[in-house]
């Protein structure tokens, strides 16, 4: 048995608690509901919500506590905490509250509705003793471990129902401290700084260090930074620190959800194991739980529901091959990947009659032959004013197909068009791969919208292509590095009498050598990107 003081007292159980009982810190949302069903439903008032907000700081002074309000969903969908107020039944008496993982705070609206629940007043205590419900501690008087009554006040708990010698209870007592402190760890001077990114629609949440934890909320979070980063329900995206994947042995675990593990690294720069579906070893951090990888310059699709599945499936769909790792990633820049894939070569469906088509896409993309109700909803879209871009895209984005979806060994590859073009520039003009510093810098100037022949300038300017040159013409120089040869006479004076008329600038000279079919061939786009 605890000692009479203990905080263990006032704990409920490792079940109602919002880490499981595993005395990690959280981070967790809280909203002020909009809407409600119940009867003498009513929402807080702004004096109201700026006490509440005060509450949960005082809480969070007691153990790793993080709180972020967030917007109100319907029904508080994916929301921690949600606070409202309701005319409450007599044996309710000032509030109600349900332990995580619900989390529903309610005051009463008989007593409280007009109050201010400023510090020092009845119903800011109360406000007190339902966050702490909500937290996970029980009253001090219930289940087997309890406070003797000589403590059993609110000088000791807010969670007690006697009252003290002390007045209305202020803040958190010492005792409710350290129960927060049991569940939820000491509080972290070092704790990461949370917001709602209100333009993302996320919670942001990022680390004061390469070494951090980041847990995410059940909303869409983005975790940015530290080493081990762990998702929950939402659909997240998880950054970690350049560090997690080159010397401190990181964790990127998406948990539920659709989850982007985003790298901020070409992705020839680190080595890549994938150990199963969604899970494997980049650099040296370990992943599991994850739907797709972002790097600088490319997608790795783990998952039949990622983006980049589905329009490979489309393109599949269309020619009856499945596109190369170039050709997936600037079918993904396009505004209608069903349509540009239908103007690929060896288009293949628009020659067929409406119910073979059907079928064909139903084989193909679910497994199975189309049930006449399935048939008869495509049939007609097939004639609608969008026709058959339309039925590829719905086809091959439904729920259906996305499970049906078998993802390589290897992971899907799709690669950005716009670091192919810097990727060949570099080998072009500079003759080696692109550094993440040197990709970033160019991808950014193409963003902002830079053109090709600018970027081809601004290398042909540096000092790097100044001491390949060597004093050689321009011409010579950039056979000898893009093409690996010496130019042939014939070759070399027709280029020379288009750079010396002016009718082609050095630039313009260094994009036509990139795109020659010749420097293509010695350098596939996956070949300069992808790794292994």
């Amino acid at each position: 048995m605890p000692d009479a003081a203990s905080p263990l007292t006032l704990l409920a159980g490792p079940a109602f608690t919002w880490n499981g009982g595993n005395g990690s810190a959280v981070t967790l949302t809280f909203s002020f509901a909009d809407t409600g069903s119940s009867a003498g439903w009513s929402a807080f008032t702004a004096a109201q919500r700026e006490a509440t907000r005060q509450a949960l700081a005082a809480w969070a002074t007691g153990g790793g506590l993080t709180f972020v309000e967030v917007p109100d969903t319907a029904q508080g969908a994916g929301i921690d905490l949600r606070f409202h107020m309701e005319m409450l039944e007599p044996w309710y008496a000032n509030g109600r509250a349900t332990l995580a993982p619900e989390g529903d705070v309610v005051l009463n609206a008989r007593l409280f509705g007009t109050d201010s629940l400023a510090p020092g007043r009845l119903g800011y205590e109360t406000l007190l003793h339902e966050i702490g419900h909500a937290l996970g501690l029980k009253h001090s008087f219930e289940g087997e471990a309890t406070l003797p009554p000589g403590l059993d006040t609110r000088d000791t708990t807010v969670m007690s129902y006697t009252r003290g010698s002390l007045g209305v209870a202020a803040a958190p007592r010492a005792l409710d401290l350290a129960a927060i402190e049991a569940i939820y760890g000491p509080a972290q001077p070092d704790a990461p700084t949370v917001n709602w990114d209100a333009a993302a629609g996320q919670v942001l949440i990022s680390a004061h260090g390469p070494e951090a934890t980041l847990r995410g909320t059940a909303l869409s979070d983005r975790l940015e930074g530290g080493s081990t980063l762990l998702g929950r329900e939402g659909d997240d995206i998880l950054r970690p620190a350049p560090q997690a994947f080159l010397n401190l042995s990181g964790l990127a675990d998406g948990g539920p959800g659709f989850d982007v593990l985003d790298v901020f690294l070409p992705a020839s720069a680190l080595s890549l194991a994938l150990t199963g579906a969604g899970s494997g070893l980049l650099g040296s951090l370990r992943f599991t739980d994850i739907e797709e990888i972002h790097f600088l310059d490319a997608r790795l699709a783990l998952s039949g529901a990622s983006e980049v599945a589905t329009v490979a499936l489309i393109a599949r769909l269309a020619t009856g091959s499945s596109p190369d790792a170039v050709e997936l990633g600037a079918l993904l820049a396009t505004p209608d990947a069903a349509r540009a894939a239908l103007a690929m070569p060896g288009e293949r469906l628009s020659g067929l009659e409406d119910s073979a088509l059907i079928n064909l896409l139903y084989r193909e993309a679910l497994g199975r032959e189309a049930e006449a109700e399935g048939m008869a909803a495509w049939t007609a879209r097939l004639q609608g004013e969008d026709g058959l871009p339309q039925v590829l895209a719905g086809i091959a984005g439904s729920a259906e197909a996305q499970a049906h979806t078998a993802i390589p060994s290897t992971g899907l590859w799709a690669l950005d068009p716009e670091a192919v073009t810097v990727h060949r520039l570099y080998h072009a003009i500079l003759g080696r791969e692109a550094e993440a510093e040197g990709l970033a810098f160019y991808l950014a100037w193409l963003e902002g919208g830079a053109s090709r022949a600018e970027l081809a300038a601004g290398m042909l300017g540096s000092s790097e292509f100044s001491q390949l040159r060597q004093g050689r013409a321009l011409v010579e120089t950039m056979y000898d590095v893009a093409l690996g040869r010496t130019p042939d006479a014939e070759g070399a004076a027709a280029w020379q009498h288009l750079l010396t008329e002016g009718s082609l600038d050095a630039a313009g000279f260094a994009l036509a050598v990139m795109d020659s079919p010749e420097f293509q061939a010695r350098h596939a786009a996956w070949q300069d990107i992808l790794p292994g």
